[in-house]
């Protein structure tokens, strides 16, 4: 079974996403497609990561200091926050979501992604 040369060759990657959340007969393999080229990105980072002579806690607060600066400038365009307070929270290694019997959950929707 291969992927269809739409999804494969023609379709750009900025619409895999597009086609990944409609239903259409190349849904499914553009969410393939996407779920690998996340699994990637999570191998090259870690490899990266462990290039690296810093602690995850020092890269994890840079990026959380990066992440609640583009929010504060968010709210500063949209006064009112759409999703309530928008307080920071970070996952722990033992936060369940983290964990990997959570992964392993099945899909609460089939709409796009296994995403509900």
């Amino acid at each position: 079974m291969a992927i269809p040369d739409e999804v494969a060759a023609d379709l750009p990657a900025r619409d895999l996403f597009l086609v990944a959340s409609s239903h259409g007969p190349h849904q499914k393999w553009a969410c393939v497609v996407l779920k690998v080229m996340h699994i990637i990105h999570h191998i090259n980072g870690r490899g990266a990561l462990l290039k690296l002579s810093v602690s995850d806690e020092i890269i994890f607060r840079e990026i959380e200091l990066k992440v609640m600066q583009v929010v504060e400038q968010l709210r500063a365009r949209a006064p009112r926050s759409p999703n309530g307070s928008g307080a920071a929270s970070r996952r722990t290694r033992r936060s369940p979501s983290c964990s990997p019997s959570a992964r392993r959950s099945p899909p609460t929707s089939t709409t796009s992604c296994g995403s509900g």
